[in-house]
């Protein structure tokens, strides 16, 4: 499948205040046109997912880096296990990183 043009970032490398204006921004999947460009006719559903998806690996993020922060592993593996499972829910077209 060839996918849309993609200007979000890396989510892995952002800090904690990054990612929760991230997961804010693109909560809902709106504002996916600033994360995907020349989406492929037809394919606006999978672009509005694909954000929304990214926006609760970015709020899932910050909450596993805090989480460790603060000593709480366990907690932290949690959020990142979820972290994964949004990841692959994202089709690899429309992955940034």
């Amino acid at each position: 499948m060839t996918g849309p043009t993609i200007f979000a970032p890396n989510l892995d490398t952002l800090e904690v205040q990054q990612l929760k204006l991230f997961a804010k921004k693109y909560a809902n999947g709106n504002n996916y046109r600033d994360i995907y460009s020349e989406v492929p006719e037809g394919e606006n559903a999978t672009a509005r997912e694909s954000a929304a998806m990214m926006a609760r690996y970015a709020s899932h993020k910050w909450r596993a880096i805090e989480h460790r922060l603060n000593g709480e592993v366990d907690l932290a593996m949690g959020y990142e296990s979820m972290c994964d499972w949004y990841y692959q829910q994202i089709p690899e077209a429309y992955r940034s990183w």
